[in-house]
């Protein structure tokens, strides 16, 4: 039942280097009609996180699990499990994956239940795409429910978006384009992407994905096998840019993306950015070279492929590709496990400085 106090990671809104352990009463209070509460069993820690901090106000993300004024809690994709229920339809010791907060426990309101998932239906949360607000049975996650929680709560969220964009790039025929440059190619969301379009190169167009990285990161992302050639930052003027290309950036790196377009100039046919793996070096809405870059949202990818194809088929095209994507990752990350509110903490701080490098997944 009920513990006396939860713990949560609490990130400064405004320093994201700020972060404490705080205690809150999600393991204690009362509940209300409709309520639910999890005991959150484990979740992923990774530069994604990182992203939905950078992104905090502006994406949203600290609607999702709001904290006491200046602060957010961390959303985090895992397992919990029901400790106690005032729902009906949902009974305690049922399993559930979705997005948590980096805590102990919370509660959260229930709204539609379906025999494989329920919908969290608190007023804060009904500008959210579906995606984040929905809870699945691990009893019913037909695709995943033999899988290992700690594969999935490490590469899970990424490899959706990964998914999406191999087949968003796929469904537009790669914008005309025969270069494909990744930013942050040593990101996870990055190389299950370039592992897609590796496995798939003989059934498409002729095309060359490029990774960017750091000078430091480049014996790790050539040693994944899934990038054509892999430079270093400062290297993208080496390129060849004579034929059409496309920058998918994982870094939001402004000075990066500059000199991707600037390079590739009116050959660069489409850009878009995914993440903030360099959130220290952010820079929008400033006039470049080419197209103007666009944000790619996998929720909005999310829910077109499942109004078109429908939610069975969708999830098991996209387990087949991530098998593909894990037996990659299997060979080349660690996955870190970490316990207790110190470890987590200090977690946080490493991915956010970039301290563990990119062959860790906490």
């Amino acid at each position: 039942m009920a513990s006396s106090l939860a713990q949560e990671l609490l990130i400064n809104r405004k320093v994201i280097e700020q972060a404490e352990i705080a205690t809150s009463d999600e393991g204690s209070r009362p509940l209300q009609e409709g309520e639910i509460r999890f005991s959150i069993d484990r979740f992923g820690l990774s530069s994604n996180n990182i992203t939905y901090v950078a992104m905090g106000d502006m994406m949203q993300y600290w609607d999702i699990f709001p904290a006491k004024e200046g602060w957010g809690r961390i959303p985090v994709w895992g397992f919990a499990d029901v400790i106690e229920s005032r729902c009906a339809q949902l009974s305690t010791g049922e399993r559930f994956y979705g997005l948590f907060p980096a805590a102990s426990h919370v509660i959260l309101k229930v709204g539609a239940v379906s025999e494989k998932s329920f919908l969290e239906a608190s007023a804060n949360r009904n500008s959210l795409a579906a995606i984040y607000n929905t809870y699945v049975r691990q009893s019913s996650d037909q695709y995943f429910l033999d899988e290992s929680a700690d594969a999935q709560v490490a590469f899970r969220p990424l490899f959706m978006t990964s998914y999406l964009i191999d087949a968003f790039l796929a469904t537009h025929d790669y914008f005309g384009a025969h270069t494909l440059v990744f930013g942050s190619a040593s990101s996870k969301t990055a190389f299950g992407t370039a592992t897609l379009l590796a496995a798939n190169h003989a059934q498409r167009r002729l095309y060359r994905v490029v990774g960017l990285t750091s000078r430091n990161n480049l014996e790790f992302v050539r040693s994944l096998g899934c990038y054509d050639e892999v430079v270093d930052y400062t290297e993208v003027t080496a390129l060849n840019n004579n034929e059409k290309a496309v920058y998918i950036d994982m870094s939001g790196n402004l000075r990066v993306r500059r000199s991707v377009h600037t390079h590739f100039g009116d050959n660069l046919t489409y850009s878009c950015w995914v993440g903030v793996t360099h959130w220290t070096k952010l820079g929008f809405g400033i006039p470049l070279p080419g197209p103007e870059p666009v944000l790619f949202f996998a929720p909005t990818e999310l829910q077109r492929h499942i109004k078109e194809q429908g939610s069975d088929n969708f999830q098991r095209r996209f387990r087949a590709g991530w098998d593909t994507m894990l037996l990659t990752a299997q060979k080349t990350i660690e996955l870190r496990s970490v316990s207790g509110a110190a470890a987590i903490l200090d977690a946080y701080h490493q991915i956010l400085s970039g301290a563990c490098g990119p062959a860790v997944a906490h």
